[in-house]
């Protein structure tokens, strides 16, 4: 929750994808899944550098 908060508040500048990463928890395998769920539904808009676009 704490990475997608940091997504939020990033003013428009994009979080990536390593930033999102906090082992052992949120390992990257894991945060990709995640950010290609919010992707898909047009949440987040990213490949590298993910921005927050809020719910459609």
């Amino acid at each position: 929750m704490e990475t997608v908060e940091a997504m939020m508040v990033s003013e428009g500048r994009g979080v990536k994808l390593l930033d999102l990463t906090a082992p052992p928890d949120l390992n990257q395998a894991r945060v990709n899944k995640c950010l290609i769920a919010l992707v898909n539904r047009k949440i987040v808009q990213g490949t590298v550098l993910y921005r927050w676009q809020g719910t459609p």
